[in-house]
């Protein structure tokens, strides 16, 4: 009997927004949300990004190794 693959789904929006005077470059920053869950975050660096997705679904080896 075969098992069905495991899916973990998130939706990731990149916000930027329109530059004033006082600010160059422009705020940017990520909303990433986990589908199954529910759960949100907002955060403006991508590390912050991969560490919430790393809750949900392992993405290094135990040697601290990206998975291929």
């Amino acid at each position: 009997m075969e098992t069905s693959p495991s899916i973990v789904s998130f939706v990731i929006r990149f916000i930027l927004e329109e530059p004033s005077e006082a600010q160059i470059p422009p705020l940017r920053h990520i909303i990433i949300r986990h589908v199954q869950t529910d759960q949100e975050i907002s955060c403006t660096h991508w590390k912050d990004v991969m560490a919430f997705v790393q809750r949900f679904v392992q993405l290094e080896n135990d040697a601290g190794k990206a998975l291929e």
